[in-house]
């Protein structure tokens, strides 16, 4: 079942990589859209969408460790930092371009 939560103008989706798992990314990335423009919260396990975020919050042990726009806590020295670098550099390894 899938539940999108609303507490006022804020919006809770589900857990987007549920939705990318079952094979239907175009689907959940037309819904992240309609969230233009309104307060969401979404759990991102994809760098690549965490990186679009208005602000990234990093949280280790249940307390916030972290946070800001994506180019402030990715060229920082804490967690966010190190999985972007090593996600980069895997691209690169890869041939790829980082976005």
């Amino acid at each position: 079942m899938t539940v999108i939560h609303k507490l006022g103008s804020t919006v809770i989706p589900p857990e987007p990589t549920r939705v990318v798992a079952l094979g239907v990314r175009p689907v959940a990335m037309t819904g992240l859209r309609a969230l233009d423009g309104r307060t969401s919260l979404v759990v991102a396990h994809r760098l690549t969408q965490a990186a679009t975020a208005d602000r990234i919050v990093v949280l280790d042990t249940g307390r916030v460790f972290e946070t800001g726009p994506h180019a402030e806590p990715a060229t920082g020295e804490g967690p966010y930092a190190h999985l972007w670098a090593a996600w980069s550099q895997a691209r690169t390894t890869r041939g790829l371009t980082p976005k």
